[in-house]
C-alpha cells in the first residue's frame, strides 16, 4: 500500500514502514538544519521559529557534541508532529532550504523515531 519513490526520501520513508510505523498514522519528524557557526545557528532557529511556529513545528538549536572533539557542526532541527507523506516531506524540505539559505544555513534531510510500538 505504502510505495515510495526510488530516491532518498522514499528509501527513508520505506525504512521507517518496514520498521513496524503505521504510515498513515501521525509521527514526529525532524527536519534538520546545518547552521554553523553558533551565530549562524541562532540565526537559522529564529527564521525557522518565525516562519514555522504559527505552523505547529517546534525549533531546537542543538550543539556540536562536547565528547567529539572533531564535531563542529551546530544544527537546528525543525520537528512537527504530521503524518509521514512522501510529497509533503519533499516540499517541507524545500520551504525550509528558501527560509535558512539567506541566513547561512543548508536544509539537512529529516529522520524520525516512527511510531512503531516500542516491542516491535
Amino acid at each position: 500500500m505504502f510505495n515510495y519513490p526510488d530516491d532518498f526520501d522514499g528509501e527513508m520513508l520505506g525504512i521507517v514502514r518496514d520498521a513496524g510505523s503505521e504510515m498513515d498514522q501521525p509521527m514526529v519528524i525532524d527536519f534538520a538544519v546545518d547552521a554553523h557557526p553558533e551565530a549562524t545557528a541562532i540565526k537559522v532557529a529564529e527564521a525557522c521559529k518565525a516562519a514555522l511556529n504559527a505552523k505547529g513545528y517546534q525549533v531546537e538549536i542543538v550543539p556540536p557534541d562536547p565528547e567529539d572533539d572533531e564535531d563542529d557542526r551546530w544544527s537546528v532541527y525543525c520537528s512537527i508532529h504530521m503524518i509521514p507523506q512522501y510529497d509533503e516531506i519533499v516540499q517541507i524540505q524545500k520551504d525550509i532550504q528558501a527560509i535558512v539559505e539567506p541566513v547561512g544555513g543548508t536544509a539537512d534531510g529529516w529522520g524520525t523515531y516512527g511510531n512503531a510500538p516500542e516491542d516491535a
